[in-house]
């Protein structure tokens, strides 16, 4: 878990630029990128969990007339059509229906209701961003003639396409979050409230310029929203808990935003002047809290009444209107998954709504506004579930092994990709993708799948006896590999690289090797082709060790171009270092050998995740040279022409996992800039709720972002052809294998990766802010680096384990 953590590591030195531009319309730039000549081809990038989500809308219609007594449940019904994956819904009362029927009426001109119905809004992928769709689901009362009608809330080709969540429609309006380009201020969220007149088509920004909202709440009369905000904070590193504060705002136009309590995060409101949210309580819970309005607006809230005990989580809260009762997840103890329950606000008793028997994590319930109905978002294939379709084109669609993404900048001419699995990269014609698979898999291998992702095939896997033919040391330890790496020996003969041993990430005297993994190029070409290979035709040959014995941690491996060298990231100096291993060839064994092997980078501090130029003249790689030691981490080039280089040249700041296009002119890099998207305890485990891809020139002057998601997206590969057609090939054993966050299994003893959070909360007081208006804000914050701060903290450690014995 730990490896998993550090590798996707990009911590960000912030800077603090504020402005008081106002805002309206759109929130995309949409602009082309201009850093080379050669944008074609394929980006394929990883998401921690994501593909393995197959999230669906649920809701059960509870006998909650039965409170205070044991309510009694329906039938768990499934309302979204099982595409894509679809979570964060909310039910659309019957006095704002009509704003659905004309957005539906710009599609179609004519709707025939039938006597009942169900308008859902709710946030899908499938059109490769998170996007707001509505459904419409009407039956007759004989509970036939079900039809289901689905929209999206903007065309794809708006500007303000890019990334939507949390809607809700209210008062004529929609009411959601939305993006909006903050490239130039590094380190604040990209997330803002918006709203949107369905019959117009106005939309506007309901958030400040310096401020970040999340999770708004709609109040009952349409009139108000409350928001998770940072407001001028920026990010500070929060890895389980965002730190935001409430605010209240106008839902028209974003006016009288006043701070409404500090420390707090998902509302809910139970009337206008009733709402509840939650927060990590002192004794490390996280709990339900109940506030009210004051009677004046400009009063201060006096204070805010806890409402669930310490003992277990509970959060996400979901008020019903009658306010005799709410919804919320809860994460017992002994428990991995996260379960809905009613609180009965009068008794304080708990009641089971989802069954903890079912093999998976409900989340985010919501409420109907007649209190009628609770719905709820849960992966569709979890075992032990079982449930009724709302309607016959419902279908289970798994896990897919590539799935497409929309880019939050135009690209016309690049393919990006999300791959099920790590560390991607592309084969020398760029036909075929190998990858490691997912750490939820518990796979321990390296695997192949065609640009079109119709199979996925393993050709080395860790878990079988490695043995080291350098060494008495007996065998390699049996961990996963990571990275992967091509090269060509032969017409007919590729090598994937990788690296394999004890702890790659962790400790410097582990013992991790570079290995050279042999395929038939002949055989492979045509399987990617899609022709069937004959028996006999196999893809993998065999593999070698190519590091010695005694040389601690080597990992990264990455050829140049011409295949005669490998720079790779190694520890033996008693630092992490790059190192230049000269390749040559054993003809009589048809395999490559380690010549020599000499030191590319001396220093101090850690140089790592290297990879060469595709035009062999540039190594970049990452490292903490500004200050060993640290965290902190920047993306270095080095001009290479044969053994002969100049010095290292910083081009990105807090980044990491650089990789070049296929014209060698650009940089995809992985990096926190754009801070957070999401409350972090909304979504499934993510090892850092940020991180995302990024594409810069060679010179960092000029900087796109590429993808907005609430997840964790780290390493991308760039390949020289374009991915055109997808199959909807997947891995169904594979679906549902994700965890729930993990720093909720302790309870008050929360996991290490909590840390950064720990230590930010004592050192780096919060902005001092004021708001009398979006156009009169003004922020007062301490510039202290997230470097800064953990260069002070002690270095995380694990237990360094011994070698695997078989």
């Amino acid at each position: 878990m730990m490896e998993h953590l550090i590798i996707h590591w990009c911590l960000v030195c912030f800077l603090l630029l504020l402005s008081t531009a106002s805002s309206v319309s759109g929130s995309a730039s949409g602009d082309e990128y201009r850093g080379g000549a050669g944008l074609d081809g394929t980006i394929a990038v990883s998401s921690v969990g994501r593909p393995r989500f197959c999230f669906d809308i649920f809701y059960l219609p509870p006998n909650l007339s039965s409170i205070p007594s044991h309510p009694e449940l329906g039938a768990e019904t499934r309302l979204t059509d099982g595409k894509s994956v679809n979570y964060n819904g909310q039910f659309v009362g019957d006095s704002e229906k009509q704003i659905i029927l004309e957005l539906w009426a710009k599609k179609e001109k004519e709707i025939n209701l039938g006597a009942k119905s169900i308008f859902l809004a709710y946030v899908s992928e499938r059109g490769g961003l998170g996007q707001v769709y509505f459904d419409i689901l009407d039956w007759e009362d004989d509970q036939s003639r079900r039809q289901r009608r689905t929209v999206a809330l903007l065309d794809t080709h708006e500007p303000a396409y890019a990334f939507q969540d949390r809607p809700t429609v209210a008062g004529g309006r929609v009411i959601y979050v939305g993006m909006r380009n903050r490239l130039s201020s590094i380190g604040r969220s990209w997330t803002a409230v918006y709203s949107r007149n369905v019959s117009t088509g106005e939309t506007r920004i309901l958030t400040p310029e310096d401020a970040a909202d999340f999770s708004p709440a709609v109040s009952p009369s349409g009139e108000w929203v409350i928001v998770a905000s940072d407001q001028c904070r920026g990010f500070h590193g929060e890895l389980c808990n965002l730190n935001s504060d409430l605010y209240i705002l106008k839902a028209a136009d974003g006016s009288n935003r006043r701070l409404l309590l500090k420390d707090g995060g998902w509302p809910s409101w139970a009337s206008d002047s009733r709402f509840f949210f939650h927060r990590r309580a002192d004794d490390g819970w996280w709990s339900i809290y109940e506030a009210h309005l004051p009677q004046h607006s400009a009063d201060p809230i006096l204070g805010a009444k806890r409402i669930t005990k310490g003992g277990f989580h509970a959060f996400t809260p979901a008020a019903s209107r009658t306010g005799e009762w709410l919804a919320a997840a809860t994460r017992r103890p002994g428990s991995k998954h996260r379960h809905i329950e009613i609180l009965n606000l009068t008794s304080g008793e708990w009641y089971e709504l989802t069954k903890p028997s079912v093999n998976a994590s409900h989340y985010n319930p919501f409420v109907s506004p007649d209190s009628a109905q609770v719905g709820y978002h849960r992966c569709r294939c979890a075992e032990n579930a079982s449930f009724e379709d709302w309607s016959r084109d419902a279908r289970d669609e798994g896990a897919h092994n590539l799935e497409r993404l929309k880019s939050v900048v135009g690209l016309p001419k690049i393919s990006l990709v999300r791959i099920d699995g790590d560390f991607p990269s592309f084969s020398p014609d760029g036909s075929v993708i190998a990858f490691n698979s997912d750490l939820n898999s518990g796979r321990k291998d390296v695997s192949i799948m065609p640009l079109d992702g119709s199979w996925r095939e393993e050709v080395f896997n860790a878990s079988k006896f490695v043995k080291n033919p350098h060494s008495s040391e007996g065998c390699l330890h049996l961990g996963k590999p990571f990275g992967t790496a091509w090269s060509i020996m032969e017409e007919d003969k590729w090598i994937l690289y990788s690296s394999i041993g004890e702890n790659i990430f962790m400790t410097m005297d582990a013992t991790v090797h570079v290995i050279a993994i042999y395929c038939n190029a002949t055989n492979l070409k045509k399987k990617a082709a899609g022709k069937k290979l004959k028996p006999g035709e196999e893809i993998y040959i065999n593999y070698d060790v190519l590091t010695l014995p005694n040389t601690k941690n080597n990992a990264f491996p990455s050829p140049s171009p011409d295949g005669k060298k490998l720079v790779f990231r190694s520890s033996r100096s008693g630092y992490s270092n790059l190192y230049i291993m000269e390749i040559g060839m054993d003809a009589v064994n048809k395999k490559v050998v380690n010549k020599n092997v000499y030191q590319l980078t001396n220093g101090s501090w850690t140089d790592t995740m290297c990879t060469w130029s595709p035009d062999g003249k540039w190594i970049a790689f990452t490292s903490n040279r500004d200050n060993p030691g640290s965290l902190s981490f920047a993306i270095y080039v080095i001009r290479f022409n044969g053994s002969e280089h100049e010095p290292a040249k910083k081009v990105l700041d807090d980044a990491v996992h650089p990789q070049f296009s296929p014209d060698s002119q650009s940089l995809l890099f992985t990096t926190n800039y754009g801070g957070l998207s999401a409350e972090p305890i909304s979504t499934p485990n993510q090892f850092q709720p940020y991180g995302e891809i990024y594409l810069s020139d060679l010179t960092g002057q000029q900087v796109q972002r590429l993808t907005f998601s609430p997840y964790e997206t780290g390493v991308a590969a760039w390949g020289k052809l374009r991915a055109e057609n997808l199959s909807s090939a997947g891995e169904a054993d594979n679906n549902c294998k994700f965890s729930d966050s993990m720093w909720l299994e302790g309870g008050t003893k929360e996991a290490e990766f909590c840390l950064p959070s720990k230590i930010l909360e004592k050192r780096h007081p919060k902005s001092n802010c004021t708001t009398d208006g979006p156009e009169e804000q003004e922020c007062q914050a301490r510039t202290l680096t997230i470097q800064q701060v953990l260069s002070e903290s002690q270095p995380l450690k694990e237990k360094q384990s011994c070698w695997a014995q078989q």
